[in-house]
């Protein structure tokens, strides 16, 4: 039997604002599950929150979370290249919006992964999307996302 999970990470964090992706590893492991599906994973090669709800980290979330799972195959795609702007080290708002700026070295990315028990024999990526704007501002105007099981 093939065990699949599918999992929001929330960028590390839980839902006691602690960034932790030994803990997330630990579901995964606890599930058995030989392939797991994860959403809102961040990729930063520098020290940097990429949306408003996640942590300052210069980490590869899908390759640290799928070896402490004993997940040691993995693919990321980033459906965002880009981190908040911050103001005096705080986050920068406007009406209501989370202001994110635009990553053009790729150094910060938000998207989704796979991680797997098993070998990963091939792998796309598809993209659907509009040119992007020469503006480097990029604002995410839902102030109300839930953060549990629905």
């Amino acid at each position: 039997m093939l065990r699949v999970a599918t999992y929001n990470i929330h960028c590390g964090v839980g839902n006691d604002g602690a960034y932790d992706l030994h803990r997330i590893a630990g579901v995964l492991r606890r599930s058995q599950a030989d392939i797991a599906c994860l959403q809102e994973v961040e990729v930063n090669q520098v020290a940097r929150k990429v949306r408003k709800w996640s942590a300052a980290h210069a980490d590869n979330q899908a390759e640290m979370v799928g070896r402490a799972a004993g997940l040691n195959q993995h693919r990321f795609v980033a459906s965002l290249d880009a981190f908040l702007a911050e103001e005096d080290g705080r986050a920068y708002r406007c009406c209501s919006s989370e202001v994110l700026v635009r990553d053009r070295q790729c150094q910060s990315q938000y998207g989704i992964a796979i991680v797997s028990r098993l070998r990963i024999l091939d792998s796309r990526e598809l993209h659907f999307s509009c040119p992007a704007p020469d503006d480097d501002l990029m604002f995410m105007d839902r102030e109300q996302q839930p953060r549990t099981a629905m």
